[in-house]
């Protein structure tokens, strides 16, 4: 199953949206500063994107790149999970029908 940039994108923004009780999230986000996320509540994102994915997603690269924790942002996350998808032959620069509705 190959993900595409946007299906990750939406998947990430769902899962953030959900753990955050937020009706919608935007790529400049902060977790911390602006969605109210800890460490457990990261954990939490961490299942959830793994449920969504179908794969282990491991965050702790994702958050060590940063000096602030207020610098992950909803987009960053983005990113960085379509990364972890590609490196693991999940994502591709296709749209895959009907991805978009299981992550929303």
């Amino acid at each position: 199953m190959a993900w595409s940039k946007a299906d990750v994108r939406r998947g990430v923004q769902g899962a953030v949206a959900e753990l955050s009780k937020k009706r919608r999230v935007r790529d400049k986000d902060s977790l911390v500063l602006d969605l109210g996320f800890d460490s457990l509540k990261i954990a939490s994102l961490v299942m959830s994107l793994e449920e969504r994915f179908g794969t282990p997603i491991l965050l702790n690269d994702w958050i060590g790149q940063v000096s602030d924790p207020t610098q992950l942002t909803v987009g960053s996350l983005g990113e960085y999970v379509f990364e972890a998808l590609r490196e693991a032959g999940l994502s591709s620069n296709k749209r895959t029908p009907g991805m978009a509705s299981s992550t929303e």
